[in-house]
């Protein structure tokens, strides 16, 4: 319990750094690329979405073979 409210606080204090990166970046010039500022906003949030998907992805496979087993 403790290693997850650690490591939550580690992933909020990185994403609020990140989205203080990204807001410094939207007073560049206008030529700036804007997919910069979106991968730089979104950048928290991926690894949440590629464990979700892992997970699903895991469901999906291991759904027929515990119905083989029960």
């Amino acid at each position: 319990m403790m290693a997850s409210c650690h490591t939550d606080r580690i992933l909020v204090q990185r994403s609020a750094v990140q989205f203080s990166a990204a807001s410094d970046l939207l007073f560049f010039p206008s030529f700036f690329p804007s997919f910069f500022l979106l991968f730089f906003f979104f950048k928290p949030y991926l690894q949440y979405y590629l464990d979700c998907f892992f997970l699903l992805f895991l469901l999906f496979f291991s759904l027929p073979l515990l119905s083989n087993i029960i």
